[in-house]
């Protein structure tokens, strides 16, 4: 589980918005998050020019689907 927190579409755009007139902080006074927060989106935004969240990352499944059915399939037969 993250502990980051993730910005709905809404508040990145006024975050866009904002970034016009206001730096970080003030943003996060605003609009009621943590600057931290609002840091990551902005330094994201000005790297990649996205506002879209990348995937998450984690270990990737041990079994294929194929393998996954297969298993499935042999416990639900006994």
């Amino acid at each position: 589980m993250s502990h980051y927190t993730e910005l709905s579409l809404q508040e990145k755009g006024k975050i866009l918005v904002y970034m016009e007139n206001f730096n970080s902080a003030q943003i996060a006074r605003k609009m009621g998050h943590d600057p931290i927060t609002i840091r990551r989106f902005i330094d994201k935004y000005k790297k990649t020019g996205k506002t879209e969240n990348l995937p998450c990352s984690g270990q990737q499944s041990a079994l294929n689907d194929n393998e996954k059915n297969a298993l499935i399939n042999e416990v639900t037969k006994n």
